[in-house]
This record gives structure tokens, C-alpha cells and sequence, in this order.
């Protein structure tokens, strides 16, 4: 079966990137937000912030059938706040195991790709916007044919330019990317359809509705698992009171489909 491009936007936030409040210069690798990074700004201590959602942060002229194996695409990031002056970003194109996919072409003096070729991110010293928003272009070459669907992962600082590390709002956006004609083995778009779980952000009581009885694994921003719930075809429950409040992922399997990297926010 040939997958259509598949979004995926991250509902409240990976708190992610690591960049000075006054977005003064491009951010150390690994903070885009991805379950992988699994880094945050409030653990290194750089925005006393908490962070939000990004609403369609990415835009790019992949065709909805997917990716072809190496073709060029433009990519675009922006990052948006009304109040907001100076803005910040770090993107990545990454495997479901957090490597590397393709390749990053800075889109001239704006941006600048990492040292691992891994990650594009603002670049220079105070990165002003126009009307409470700032657009970064560059390029993504595809990868090798069957690599299959990948990830595309964006965190941005919208910053209030105080110099401290309070006042910044940090958005995080995610999509997934299929390649054209490749049929993945696990049908996520099929399990997408058939699980779901709710509220999301939630307090601690968590509510599923799945079309096949199934596993579900509840697992840190640190990789760690930290909760394995059994869930039934229909309705099931499931108690997350005991855990810190914060930002997981949940994964699901029902020993056909997958569905990994659904963020949950517990407060």
C-alpha cells in the first residue's frame, strides 16, 4: 500500500531546544524535542518556560505520495509569537531509532548545519523576525531507496529578547514522511485509525478505545519506561497518577500495527 505524507503534530510539547533565551546562537545538537534527543531546556536550565505545541511549523513541496529516494525537497521552518522579536530554531530529519536520514542543506547565511550533518539550525547572533514571526529555508535531500518512513522533527525559541531565561515560549512540531511506494511493514496510519487514548493533556486518569486488544507502553522523554498497560478491544483505563508530572510518549501493538511517539502530557 502507498502511504500518503502523514502529520503528526506533538499536542503540547517536548519542552526541546536548548537556546539562549536572546536566541544569540545556533544550539548544541540534540534538542529538536524527538524522542530520541529526549533533551530539554528546562533540564539543562537555559528557559524557566514551559513549552507548547507548534501549529504547522514546517512546511515543504514533498508530494502527499511520499518522498523519492534521493530527490531534493524544500523544507521551511517558521516560528511564530505576536510579542515576540527574536526566534530561534534546531530541525532534524530522523529514523524511528533516532538516526540521521538524508541530507541537510543550509539555505545561505541564516542557517547552519552540524558538524554531524545531523541537524540545521538558526544561525548568528540575534535572529530578528517581521511581524512576531521568522522563516528559515533549506533543503533535505531524500535518502537511499526502502528507508522507509521518516520523521521530521522541529523545536523553536519565540523569544521576549529580556536577556533571561524567563518569558521565552519553546514550540515543538513533528510529521511523518513516507517514502513513495515503499509498503512499511507496520501500518501506523491503520493503527492510528483504530487506537486511541484520552484527555490529552490528562491529570492522571487515562481512557483508550482500541479496535484490537493490545499492549501499551508508557516511556519517558529519558527512553526509560516507566508504565506497560493491557488494553482490550473497546474500552479500557488506566491510572497515571503515580508518575511525575511531564511529557512521555505512548506506544501501542496489537502484534499487527504499531503506533510509537504519541505524546501525552501529565499534569
Amino acid at each position: 500500500m502507498v502511504h500518503s505524507v502523514f502529520y503528526k503534530i506533538i499536542p503540547l510539547a517536548i519542552m526541546g531546544i536548548l537556546i539562549m533565551s536572546y536566541a544569540s546562537k545556533a544550539p548544541p545538537e540534540g534538542h529538536t524535542g524527538s524522542p530520541t534527543d529526549g533533551k530539554s531546556c528546562a533540564i539543562s536550565g537555559c528557559h524557566g518556560t514551559s513549552s507548547i505545541a507548534g501549529s504547522n511549523m514546517i512546511s515543504h513541496d514533498i508530494p502527499s505520495t511520499g518522498y523519492e529516494p534521493g530527490k531534493e525537497y524544500n523544507v521551511s521552518v517558521v516560528v511564530s509569537k505576536s510579542s515576540s522579536s527574536v526566534f530561534g530554531f534546531q530541525f532534524s530529519a530522523q529514523a524511528s531509532d533516532g538516526s540521521k536520514v538524508g541530507t541537510l542543506t543550509s539555505g545561505g547565511a541564516g542557517t547552519v548545519v552540524s558538524n554531524t550533518g545531523k541537524y540545521i539550525s538558526h544561525a548568528g547572533n540575534q535572529v530578528n523576525g517581521s511581524g512576531g514571526s521568522k522563516t528559515w529555508p533549506f533543503k533535505w535531500t531524500a535518502p537511499a531507496a526502502n528507508t522507509g518512513t521518516i520523521h521530521f522533527y522541529v523545536s523553536g525559541n519565540a523569544s521576549n529578547n529580556n536577556g533571561m531565561t524567563s518569558g521565552d515560549e519553546i514550540q515543538v512540531f513533528s510529521m511523518e514522511i513516507k517514502e513513495k511506494g515503499v509498503e512499511t511493514g507496520i501500518s501506523q496510519v491503520a493503527a492510528h485509525k483504530g487506537f486511541k487514548f484520552y484527555p490529552n493533556p490528562t491529570r492522571g486518569a487515562l481512557n483508550f478505545t482500541s479496535s484490537e486488544a493490545g499492549v501499551v507502553k508508557v516511556v519517558a522523554t529519558s527512553g526509560r519506561l516507566v508504565k506497560q498497560i493491557e488494553i482490550f478491544t473497546g474500552n479500557s483505563k488506566a491510572d497515571l497518577s503515580e508518575l511525575d508530572n511531564g511529557i512521555y510518549f505512548i506506544s501501542y501493538s496489537d502484534g499487527k500495527n504499531d503506533l510509537s511517539n504519541q505524546t501525552l502530557i501529565k499534569y
